[in-house]
């Protein structure tokens, strides 16, 4: 960055693809690697980073998925690659796990991963087209796959299928590089940041349903099947008459002061996303103006917590219904004396779609976006755990948006059988991916998700141990 190291450094690139490039350089060189950068186009068949004045050192990577797309196969099912072999040559450099071996999207499983001589460092991977690729997540548009809510699914990822579902792929790239320029310029990237957790819980049902028959049902499920007679007995307390005129300190589902108790403990502010429509038998069923709603989003306020939305089933299929949503929210906020400094949130039931869910949220005037993960596994879907700008690729445009990935919901792992006590050694080992790389580890956690003693429990101990 030229305010350090006295000089401004060159990106060199082919034509074609231009908006691409452009967007994928501002992530890579300008965000993460803190470059103070100008972009050129020149014909040649790779891509070069230099110093002004200073040509004769740089570093080089190929140019293997941005130049070989021409426009007739753009976003089609056949520009689609296989899974990546995977490289095991070791790295002169010491980027993180490369004596692991490393899956190579675009460029050569063959070549070494970087070669340094003379001042100059050849890298093996086209880090910038692999960018745009997995941040742009061209494979969901190119070839759309959807489960019966609409989403994308981790088995039909290249993630999936190639072996590195849980590992951040693109953050490991732009490690290599930021070594290779610290090789050839030491002291010229800025340092890669400390790992950081990122805490949110989606409101869907504030309290638990079930009034009468149904919830005495419940807590009899609670004594008899789950063996958890506390829960029963605060179920119980909670069908009382006094529930019904607004004491709801005994609701199984009011865990709020608990959520926030953990993430204050382990150092982080909570994200709390509530619904503000309630059509789809899927949603919740509350309101943003019932008087404790009101009374719990200024208490999320008061402690320093985020309030954002969380949008309705329905506003995947019809995106007009986000801004009705995200105003509804916006003036239950002003009612209970809040202030956002960001508007962000989450799609229900995670039904977001490449690009159209970000360019809605764009045009309603949100600031970003944490949908990207999947609902049926934990991992990096986007190959990232950090926060970026988002580009639209089928309008060619960068929107007024970033997106926070998700990396683990809870949800996706207990759904899949694993036990509520081994959700923290399953969070801690994501942790560690993100740990490597400096990201940000997001983990979702519904409230609705620790009524039983040992939900809580595994709660509190993936969130210290996620901590900073």
């Amino acid at each position: 960055m030229s305010a350090r190291a006295g000089v401004g450094a060159r990106l060199a690139v082919p034509p074609g693809r231009r908006a691409e490039r452009a967007y994928a350089a501002a992530v890579v060189l300008g965000e993460q690697l803190g470059l103070d950068y100008e972009l050129e186009v020149e014909e040649r068949g790779d891509v070069e980073i230099t110093l002004h004045g200073d040509p004769r050192r740089g570093v080089r990577m190929p140019d293997e998925f941005l130049g070989a797309a021409t426009d007739a196969e753009w976003l089609t099912p056949g520009s689609v690659p296989g899974p990546p072999a995977w490289s095991t040559e070791p790295s002169p450099l010491g980027a993180p796990r490369a004596g692991e071996g490393l899956p190579v999207m675009f460029g050569s499983a063959d070549t070494p991963l970087a070669s340094a001589r003379d001042g100059q460092v050849d890298l093996g991977i086209d880090v910038l087209g692999s960018a745009v690729f997995m941040l742009g997540r061209y494979e969901e548009i190119a070839r759309p796959v959807a489960d019966e809510h609409g989403r994308f699914p981790s088995e039909a990822s290249l993630a999936t299928a190639g072996g590195f579902r849980e590992r951040p792929l693109l953050d490991e790239y732009v490690e290599l590089v930021r070594a290779a320029v610290e090789h050839v310029w030491p002291g010229l990237a800025r340092p890669a940041p400390r790992a950081s957790l990122a805490l949110s819980h989606d409101v869907d049902w504030p309290l638990c349903a079930g009034r009468g028959l149904a919830g005495a049902r419940t807590a009899a499920g609670d004594l008899v099947v789950r063996h958890d007679p506390a829960l029963a007995l605060r179920r119980v307390a909670s069908l009382g008459p006094w529930a019904r005129r607004g004491s709801r300190g005994m609701d199984p589902c009011n865990t709020f002061e608990l959520m926030m108790d953990a993430a204050e403990a382990a150092g982080v502010r909570s994200a709390f996303y509530f619904m503000a429509e309630g059509s789809h038998p899927l949603d919740g069923r509350y309101r943003l103006d019932d008087p404790w709603i009101l009374d719990l989003i200024a208490r999320i306020g008061a402690r320093g917590h985020e309030v954002g939305l969380h949008p309705s089933y329905r506003t995947s299929d019809e995106p007009a219904l986000l801004t009705e949503e995200l105003e509804r929210l916006r003036r239950a906020c002003e009612t209970a004396g809040v202030s956002p400094a960001r508007w962000g949130g989450r799609q229900h039931f995670l039904r977001w779609r490449a690009p159209s869910s970000w360019r809605a949220w764009a045009e309603a005037g949100l600031d970003y976006d944490a949908s990207l993960g999947w609902a049926d596994a934990v991992g990096f879907r986007s190959g990232t755990s950090r926060e970026h700008p988002v580009f639209d690729l089928e309008t060619g445009r960068a929107l007024s948006l970033r997106e926070r990935p998700l990396v683990v919901m809870e949800g996706a792992l207990l759904q899949s059988g694993v036990a509520a006590r081994d959700v923290p050694g399953r969070v801690a080992n994501m942790q560690a991916a993100v740990d490597r790389v400096g990201g940000e580890m997001s983990l979702l956690w519904h409230n609705s998700r620790l009524q039983e003693a040992r939900d809580k429990k595994a709660f509190r101990r993936s969130v210290a141990g996620a901590g900073p």
